[in-house]
């Protein structure tokens, strides 16, 4: 309790960087989450894709899923 009262000024700060690294995370997730379901259908199919090649299990349904989630993007627009 000592060191408490004798670092005072320490922990105030480590206590407004952790409120405002826990406030920055909340307002990133909140806007994140404002997507419209086009760009997250894109970004999702785009994923998708991307662990295909990177497995080595590509095929044409994961290119036209990825192909038609574009198209739908670029309507959208």
């Amino acid at each position: 309790m000592q060191v408490a009262k004798n670092r005072k000024k320490e922990l105030i700060i480590g206590a407004l960087v952790t409120g405002t690294i826990t406030v920055g995370g909340v307002v990133y997730h909140k806007i994140k989450s404002r997507q419209p379901e086009v760009v997250q259908n894109y970004h999702a199919a785009l994923r998708d894709y991307i662990d295909d090649v990177r497995s080595g299990k590509l095929s044409m349904e994961s290119i036209n899923c990825l192909m038609d989630s574009l198209e739908e993007f670029k309507q959208n627009k």
